[in-house]
C-alpha cells in the first residue's frame, strides 16, 4: 500500500508516492528538502520539527523535545515518524544558507605543473622524414603522448593535409602535465586549462573554479555537503555506517554526486565544462576524506582513533567518478591525525602558522575543535569536542546561519537590539548571535560567572519581565509568538547557557594545554588565527569576554576567514606546495587530549566564565 506525502517548504510545494512504513526523515531528505537532522535520525537533537496534517499520536521523544503548544498545533520530530497515511509536511526551516566561500583571490607562485603552448612544427619533406609527433616533442617541453592527445595529432594533421606550403606548416597548441603532451588542438582555437579547488566541510561544500595559465580566479559555488542527511557531524555519520555495510557506500555516493553537481554547476557559471577541468584540489577533515574515497572511517571513531590514511595521495579522476577530464589529477591535502584533517593544513598554508619564526596559534572552530600552535621550528595540534552548539544545535532555538537566524545582539540593562540573515523576522539563533548573547548578559549581570542565570531580584527590572520558568528550566523570553516568525516563542534558557560553556571550555582548555606543551607564555604569541564560517562571522571581543580565547591575545586575533578553501587554491596553483604541506604534517606533534588529565582539569577550569 502507498500513500500521498505533500511536502511544503517556502515556496517549494511536491507531491510524492510513498510505501506505507517509510521513514519521514527518509522521504524528506530524498525529495531534496532542506531539514536540520544535527543527531541523525535518533529522535535527540530535536531540529527536524514538522507540522503534520493530520498529525499523528506524539512519541514519549516528542513530548520531552516539544512544547505543549507545539504538539498541540501538530508538530512532530520527523525522525520518529513513519508513512501511514496521506500526509502534508510543513518544513518550516528554509532558505540559502550563509556559507563562507572566502572570494578573494589568493597569492602564490604559480606552478600547477600543469601548461599549455604552442606548437609549430615545419612541413615534412623528402630529406627530412621525421615523425609528425618527433616534429610535436622536439618543441615541447615532453618526451611523451598520452592515446588520446596522439589521436587529435592524427586529425589535426589530416585537416593541414590541403593548407598551402609554408615554412611554418603547422601551428598547435598543447597542454602538458610534466613531460607528457595531454591535448593538442589547433593554435588558433586553444583549450581551456582549468583547475578547481573544493573546501569538502562537514556541513557545506565550497567550489573555487581558476585558471591554470594565470592563476586568475574564475568562479566560486556552494552548496550544503549532501552527507547532512545521514547526521549533522561526521561521528553520527560514522555511525550510521556500523552494521550497515551499505552505508560507507551512501556516503560516497552522494558526496561524489554532490562534488560533480557543484564542479558542473560552477564550470558552467563561466561558459566551459568539467572536461576543462584538469587539476583538483581537495581539503576536508580526516572522515571527510575516507568517506569520498569509500574508506571505513569506523577506526577513526574509536580509541586509538587511527585513521586508515593520513598522507597526500594522488588520484586519477576515473578512480573516484570524478566528473573532470579524465586525463587530469585529484590531489588529496594530507591529514596530521584522525581528528586533525588536510582542512587545518589548508589553513597553515593560508595562513602561516608554523612558518612564522614567531609562535602563532589557529583554531578551527566548529563541532569538532581544531587547534594548532607553533612556529618554523616545532608545531604542537589539537583537537577538542566542542559540540554543535556554534552551528545552531543542542540550543533550545539554535539554528544554522538561514533567513531569520538572529546572527548578532546589543545587550543593555534596560534592552536589546538584534540583527537577523536578510532582515526577516526572528526564527532562531545562531552561532554567532549566541555569543552576543551571553556575552552581553554578562556584562549587564543577568547571567553570573559560574554561567548560572542570576536570581530574578538580582537582574536589572527590564530582564526581570523576561526570566520564567519552562518546565522548571529557569529561561528568558527574548521575543514573544508576535515578535519570532510563525508565532514562535524564542527563549534562551539555562540549558543553552550550559551548552555553551561546555564548548567554549573544550576549546580555551585545549588552547591552554597546547601553551603548556610549548612551555610559553601568552606574551610569547603573536597572531591568533580563528578560521571556518562561524569564526569569521564573531565578534571577537565577545569571544574573549566569554573566556573562549584568552583575554590576554585579544588584541591579536585574526579573523583568517575560509582558510581550507584559501590553502586548497594555493595547493592547486603551486605543487611546489606539495612538500610544504607535508612538512608541515611531519613537524606536527599532536596531543591527543581524551584520556589526558591536565586537559580535564583544565576544561573543568574553564568553564566559567
Amino acid at each position: 500500500m502507498s500513500y500521498q506525502v505533500c511536502i511544503i517548504q517556502s515556496d517549494k510545494k511536491e507531491t510524492h508516492q510513498v510505501e506505507a512504513g517509510e521513514e519521514l526523515i527518509k522521504v524528506i531528505n530524498e525529495s531534496g528538502f532542506y531539514l536540520p537532522n544535527y543527531c541523525g535520525g535518533q529522535g535527540l537533537c530535536g531540529k527536524c520539527r514538522v507540522l503534520l496534517k493530520p498529525a499523528p499520536a506524539a512519541k514519549e521523544q516528542d513530548q520531552e523535545l516539544l512544547s505543549s503548544k507545539e504538539l498541540e498545533e501538530g508538530v512532530r520530530l520527523a525522525c520518529l515518524h513513519q508513512v501511514e497515511d496521506n500526509i502534508e509536511v510543513k518544513i518550516e526551516e528554509g532558505g540559502d544558507i550563509n556559507i563562507l566561500t572566502g572570494e578573494e583571490e589568493v597569492s602564490c607562485s604559480l606552478n600547477p605543473g600543469w601548461q599549455q603552448i604552442n606548437l609549430d612544427i615545419n612541413e615534412p619533406e623528402l630529406n627530412d622524414q621525421r615523425s609528425y609527433l618527433t616534429r610535436i616533442l622536439a618543441n615541447a617541453p615532453a618526451n611523451d603522448i598520452e592515446y588520446k592527445a596522439l589521436d587529435q595529432l592524427e586529425n589535426l594533421v589530416a585537416q593541414n593535409k590541403n593548407s598551402s606550403q609554408n615554412k611554418e606548416w603547422g601551428s598547435f597548441a598543447g597542454i602538458i602535465n610534466e613531460d607528457r603532451i595531454v591535448k593538442l588542438t589547433s593554435a588558433t582555437k586553444p583549450a581551456k586549462l582549468l583547475g578547481a579547488a573544493v573546501d569538502i566541510g562537514t556541513t557545506t561544500l565550497v567550489f573555487y573554479l581558476l585558471d591554470l595559465e594565470t592563476g586568475r580566479q574564475l568562479a566560486v559555488d556552494s552548496a550544503y555537503n549532501p552527507q547532512k542527511k545521514f547526521g549533522a557531524d561526521v561521528i553520527t555519520r560514522v555511525q550510521y555506517t556500523q552494521g550497515n555495510p551499505e552505508g560507507i557506500e551512501e556516503l560516497q555516493e552522494v558526496l561524489v554526486a554532490g562534488l560533480n553537481e557543484g564542479l558542473a554547476a560552477t564550470a558552467a557559471s563561466i561558459g566551459a565544462e568539467v572536461e576543462d577541468i584538469y587539476r583538483l584540489s581537495l581539503a576536508g577533515n580526516t572522515i571527510m576524506l575516507h568517506t569520498l574515497l569509500g574508506k571505513n572511517a569506523e577506526k577513526i571513531a574509536r580509541s586509538p582513533f587511527v585513521p586508515l590514511f593520513s598522507e597526500q595521495l594522488t588520484f586519477r579522476p576515473q578512480d573516484l567518478a570524478i566528473s573532470m577530464n579524465n586525463l587530469g589529477e585529484i590531489e588529496l591535502l594530507p591529514s596530521i591525525s584522525g581528528y586533525v584533517g588536510a582542512d587545518i593544513i589548508a589553513d597553515m598554508l593560508a595562513t602561516g602558522v608554523g612558518s612564522a619564526s614567531e609562535y602563532q596559534i589557529l583554531i578551527d572552530i566548529g563541532t569538532n575543535g581544531e587547534i594548532a600552535l607553533g612556529n618554523e621550528k616545532e608545531l604542537h595540534a589539537c583537537s577538542v569536542a566542542a559540540g554543535p552548539s556554534f552551528e545552531g544545535g543542542n540550543i533550545s532555538a539554535g539554528m544554522a546561519a538561514l533567513p531569520g537566524a538572529v546572527d548578532s545582539f546589543t545587550i543593555a540593562e534596560d534592552d536589546f537590539e538584534f540583527s537577523t540573515i536578510k532582515g526577516e523576522k526572528p526564527r532562531g539563533i545562531c552561532g554567532s548571535g549566541l555569543l552576543d548573547l551571553i556575552g552581553g548578559l554578562l556584562e549587564v549581570g543577568v547571567i553570573t560567572d559560574s554561567g548560572a542565570l542570576a536570581k530574578p531580584a538580582d537582574m536589572p527590572s527590564y530582564w526581570q519581565d523576561k526570566y520564567l520558568e519552562l518546565d522548571e528550566v529557569k529561561a528568558l523570553e527574548l521575543f514573544s509568538s508576535e515578535e519570532g516568525q510563525g508565532g514562535r516563542e524564542i527563549y534562551l534558557t539555562q540549558k543553552d547557557i550550559r551548552q555553551l560553556q561546555l564548548a567554549k571550555g573544550s576549546i580555551r582548555a585545549g588552547v591552554e594545554i597546547l601553551l603548556d606543551e610549548a612551555e610559553i607564555s601568552y606574551d610569547e604569541v603573536g597572531k591568533v588565527y580563528l578560521v571556518g564560517g562561524f569564526a569569521n562571522y564573531l565578534d571577537p571581543e565577545m569571544a574573549a569576554k566569554i573566556g573562549m580565547v584568552p583575554g590576554e591575545v585579544s588584541d591579536r586575533i585574526k579573523q583568517a576567514g575560509n582558510g581550507a578553501g584559501a590553502g586548497a587554491r594555493m595547493m592547486l596553483l603551486n605543487k611546489a606546495l606539495t612538500e610544504k604541506a607535508k612538512s608541515l604534517q611531519e613537524k606536527t606533534s599532536y596531543l591527543e587530549l581524551s584520556s589526558n588529565i591536565k586537559f580535564q582539569e583544565e576544561f573543568t577550569k574553564q568553564m566559567s566564565f
